[in-house]
């Protein structure tokens, strides 16, 4: 895959060998992480954040409504909401490995 950029953080199922192998076979670039910075995450980023707000209002009783409003909050979505919060990610991490990974608004 050309031009592929994976964000991990340096958990040590993400650093031990056979994972950095298969990463470096498959041709990935690995964006720098650093160290205790969760919120770099773009799920926490951007899309948990939303998900969180949006079926506030919904009176969900069961896993399985639960389950099937996350569905319906994906399929409402369009695709560049995603690639929006995603990209707001780009600024955010950059931001972070130029303070060393302290936590950035």
């Amino acid at each position: 895959m050309d031009d592929v950029l994976l964000q991990q953080d340096g958990v040590r199922p993400h650093t031990i060998a056979a994972t950095t192998d298969a990463i470096a076979h498959l041709g990935f670039t690995v964006l720098p992480h650093p160290a205790c910075s969760p919120d770099l995450a773009p799920s926490d980023f951007h899309l948990f954040p939303n998900l969180k707000e949006d079926p506030r209002d919904q009176n969900l009783s069961s896993d399985a409504q639960v389950k099937a409003a996350i569905c319906q909050w994906f399929q409402e979505k369009e695709s560049y909401s995603f690639k929006g919060g995603i990209q707001k990610n780009v600024k955010h991490w950059e931001k972070s490995i130029k303070v060393g990974g302290d936590y950035v608004e």
